[in-house]
């Protein structure tokens, strides 16, 4: 059997059988309570998130997000916040 690394002829060996885990989906991501930092050398926001699964446990993960994405972002959350706004004052006698 031929690998594809392109360092030529590699030989593969089956590995005993594993059992099968079903691993845990994603639940949610929320966003934690830290800073967003922009990295200007990719050119890319980076958002410390808590990936949260159906098991019940957490992972600390960041959102990777482009510079399309955070103007998007910007404008979806924008009208977010005016909704929200926008609906405690009309709940206000």
């Amino acid at each position: 059997m031929h690998g594809m690394t392109g360092l030529g002829p590699t030989t593969a060996h089956a590995a005993a059988p594993t059992p099968a885990v079903e691993p845990a989906g994603v639940e949610c991501v929320l966003p934690l309570r830290r800073e967003t930092r922009y990295d200007h050398v990719t050119d890319q926001a980076l958002m410390p998130v808590a990936v949260l699964l159906q098991g019940g446990q957490a992972m600390p993960a960041q959102l990777v997000i482009s510079p399309a994405q955070m103007v998007a972002m910007f404008r979806q959350l924008d009208r977010a916040i005016h909704s929200r706004a926008a609906a405690s004052n009309a709940a206000v006698p």
